[in-house]
């Protein structure tokens, strides 16, 4: 890096300094420092650096000591104009002062030159500004188009607009200022204490690709916040008819929710089977009902009958969900907070984590393996980018196809709606959100407006096309479906464990049928005994008494099982069901872990889900703006010397559309998104490392949790401006291959400069070094310096190349300073002698 500092003095060559301030602020002159010659001493302390055309106070010294330049080219400029201006005297002692604060730095190069701004009418004072121990350098006043062309004189003018173009094209030069140029004329040689002077000039040619970049890149980038079309091979995608969006975000979403099922697997609950009550067990029960009857009690004994058949592993099961996790239970199984409000989201999350926690007796907790979230994440970016880019990424979640093309989402709303996309603090894909909002509105709130109920719906319909919505749906599905599975579990668990309100009807049921039973049990009574008196009294023998008192003993337990068997099928099928109950409860109990380790993970991800979504929303957002690339802001009335060419490419119509396809193909291939996003996690990777305080894999960021203070959540709630996203990526791949096009266009389109349209070989071939000698302004030297030919153009003529501009700087041999008009100052008019030659 080199340093240009510029020791100016007041006067007309201030001009000199405002010009060059404007070329740096349209892009055509590097930073510089300006430092003002006004007054004597601390010349250090009145100096300006100039950078993007805005100037700020620094000290030389303490800039040299910050930036450690390489070099530090030190020129001051010199007025010889026919109004003499400024003292010399001070002039030198300022620039002593500041070659003094330079000098004392480390390392820096210094090269010294003294710049002599000739005007015509000025020329008796160049012989004495020459100095040692600098290289003086005279500006030859004329100006050309290019080395051999015809030169003419410049005026008399003396003020600052007409001496600041000319003078500041020759320092730009001579000082390397112009953008990019490398290096400068007199870089590397030492200055000679025999004062000596060259009278230079210098010419300057720049193409401007910006119009030519601008119109490439507006075919690559039509606008609009949408993604270019990704080419596959020889052939470009298209785009997903509007009509057909949501089918293909479903599809997709549904082929990621089903490559992920979440499922930790279960044991088979036994179906239940028909059973039968036999003649035996008919007969006990009815002799317990009429034990029971007798009592008064048939109520309790059909409770008793049940509970003899209860699952006990039930019971203690049931006991300990509800004592160590009773308001969980009340979440999950009635869906309600335990003060009767309807539950949320975050109240099933939490349930679930407090059920997870819940040690079940007779069995220990069997812990599914832990989920690959990661994978499950990289799946769900996979295939979001891939409905962009038609990129292959998983052999389930493939790009969509049309006939033989590939078809990808027009807009990047239809896969993550914009982060801006929220109402009453809802996100479009946190589905079970809004339904619960939604519920809330219409049941809780009954009072709610009905156009505030009408609106959240428009808002969810708006965005339901998307594809962060529809895995929001289908990620819900799965936690409304494991909430389900829990609940009934744990109902069956309770009614597995018998346990049977008191039922009014049945027990009036009971009742009646005991006092009916009763009734038949007296008439058979009243007749037995009827039986035994007639036979005491011998109206009947003994076998006809024992017989009638056994067929009235037998017919009555036939008639009452019967009677009773009818009256209590509703009790035998409970008992049935019991029976099933009780087989299933230990299912069950092996089951209830597993199904609540399934809906704690699948709560916890549908959480991440909505980071991610943020995440992702935050990758694709239209963030910057497309670069322009090397080259100059717009000059129209920005005045240039001859010196100075600037030359605009004109590629036709044609050129510029083969040149962005060729910028397509190369940067918007199948799966583009991908180069991307690698920069975009290894940002996030760092994030969550700086977080942690050591280096984090990006996987590891794929597996964090979505609480509050993860990386995750911050990465998910950054400012995207701050993020290398998708846009940032395409803007910066997408400016390279412009300037590489249009670089390559430059070759063979047309040029406009000066308002003439030229060939590019004309443009250029302007600024050939070739052909005889050519000469500078005679005025400048004495007849007899002519006359030996001082004012020839000394080979080898300085010339670089920089990209699209040409530096070349032509000058004369060293000469004497009487050989240069006017009187040279006392000891500086000796010779130069040959070996003293250095350029």
């Amino acid at each position: 890096m080199a340093l240009a500092v510029l020791l100016c003095p007041r006067g007309p060559l201030e001009g000199v300094g405002d010009v060059l301030r404007d070329w740096n602020a349209l892009g055509l002159v590097e930073d510089f420092v300006l430092v003002d010659a006004g007054e004597p001493g601390g010349a250090a302390d009145r100096s300006l650096l100039v950078s993007a055309g805005l100037a700020r106070p620094v000290r030389v010294d303490e800039l040299v000591a910050r930036t450690e330049p390489d070099r530090v080219r030190l020129a001051v400029l010199v007025p010889a104009l026919p109004d003499p201006c400024g003292d010399d005297e001070h002039l030198d002692a300022r620039a002593e002062e500041l070659r003094g604060s330079v000098a004392g730095q480390r390392g820096p190069a210094l090269e010294l030159l003294r710049v002599v701004l000739c005007r015509p009418g000025g020329e008796d004072a160049l012989a004495g500004q020459v100095r040692g121990q600098w290289h003086t350098l005279v500006v030859s006043p004329e100006d050309s188009r290019a080395p051999g062309s015809p030169s003419q004189q410049l005026d008399e003018r003396t003020d600052p607009v007409g001496i600041g173009p000319h003078a500041a094209a020759a320092l730009c030069g001579l000082l390397g200022l112009w953008r990019g140029q490398p290096g400068a004329p007199y870089d590397g040689t030492s200055s000679s204490p025999v004062p000596r002077a060259r009278v230079v000039r210098t010419f300057h040619r720049r193409l401007d690709l910006g119009g030519a970049a601008a119109q490439v890149r507006e075919r690559v980038l039509p606008g609009g916040g949408s993604f270019p079309l990704p080419w596959d091979g020889d052939q470009v995608a298209v785009t997903v008819p509007a009509d057909s969006v949501r089918q293909v975000t479903e599809e997709t979403a549904r082929r990621w929710a089903s490559a992920h099922p979440l499922w930790s697997g279960r044991e088979e609950v036994p179906e239940p089977r028909t059973e039968h009550v036999g003649p035996v067990e008919a007969l006990r029960l009815f002799l317990g009902f009429l034990a029971s009857a007798v009592r008064g009690a048939p109520e309790r004994w059909a409770r008793a009958v049940r509970h003899q058949v209860a699952s006990q592993v039930a019971a203690r099961v049931h006991a300990a969900v509800f004592g160590q996790a009773d308001s969980a239970y009340t979440v999950v199984v009635r869906g309600v907070r335990p003060d009767g409000s309807p539950a949320g989201l975050e109240d099933l999350t939490r349930a679930a984590a407090q059920l997870s926690e819940v040690r079940l007796p007779d069995q220990p907790v069997s812990v599914p393996a832990p989920v690959r979230v990661s994978q499950l994440w990289r799946d769900f970016l996979g295939a979001a980018m891939t409905l962009l880019d038609a990129g292959e990424r998983h052999p389930t979640l493939k790009p969509v196809a049309a006939g033989h093309q590939r078809a990808v989402l027009a807009r990047t709303e239809d896969v993550v709606p914009p982060l801006d996309a929220v109402e009453d603090g809802l996100h479009p894909a946190d589905h079970l959100g809004v339904e619960m909002r939604l519920r809330q509105l219409r049941v809780v709130e009954g009072g709610a407006p009905v156009e505030r109920i009408q609106q959240l719906e428009h808002w969810r319909e708006r965005w339901a096309d998307s594809f962060a919505t529809a895995c929001g749906r289908e990620l819900g599905a799965k936690v409304v479906e494991s909430s389900r599975e829990v609940r009934q579990i744990l109902l069956a668990l309770e009614e597995a464990r018998g346990e049977v309100a008191d039922d009014p009807a049945a027990g009036r049921g009971q009742r009646s049928l005991g006092r009916r039973l009763l009734g038949m049990a007296g008439v058979t009574l009243l007749l037995s005994v009827l039986a035994v008196v007639l036979g005491a009294y011998g109206v009947l023998d003994v076998a006809t008494t024992a017989i009638v008192v056994l067929v009235l003993v037998v017919g009555f337990a036939v008639g009452g099982s019967v009677v009773f068997v009818r009256h209590q099928q509703e009790l035998f099928q409970a008992l049935a069901r019991q029976r099933s109950l009780v087989r299933a409860a230990d299912v069950h109990r092996q089951n209830l872990p597993r199904a609540v380790e399934d809906l704690r993970v699948r709560t916890e991800l549908y959480g991440q889900l909505r980071r991610w979504v943020d995440v992702l929303a935050r990758f694709l957002a239209p963030t910057g703006e497309p670069a322009s690339g090397p080259g100059q802001g717009p000059t129209d009335g920005v005045t240039f010397p001859l010196s100075v060419q600037l030359g605009a490419s004109a590629p036709d119509v044609d050129q510029v559309d083969l040149a962005a396809q060729r910028v397509q193909r190369a940067t918007f291939g199948r799966g583009w998104l991908d180069r991307g996003f690698a920069g975009f996690l290894e940002h996030g990777a760092r994030t969550s490392g700086e977080l942690h305080q050591r280096t984090v894999d990006p996987d590891y960021l794929l597996s964090e949790g979505a609480e509050p203070g993860t990386a995750l959540s911050r990465w998910a709630a950054a400012d995207p401006a701050t993020l290398p996203g998708a846009w940032a990526w395409v803007h910066r791949t997408v400016e390279a291959a412009v300037q590489e096009e249009t670089t390559r266009l430059s070759a063979s389109a047309p040029v406009v400069s000066g308002g003439r349209v030229r060939s590019h070989d004309e443009f250029v071939g302007e600024a050939d070094l070739s052909g005889a000698d050519r000469a500078l302004a005679q005025r400048c030297f004495t007849p007899v310096a002519v006359g030996a030919g001082a004012n020839l153009v000394e080979p080898p003529v300085w010339s670089v190349s920089f990209g699209l501009a040409r530096t070349v700087v032509e000058h004369t041999r060293w000469l004497a300073a009487d050989e240069l008009a006017g009187r040279p100052v006392a000891g500086s008019a000796r010779p130069v002698p040959d070996d003293d030659v250095e350029f």
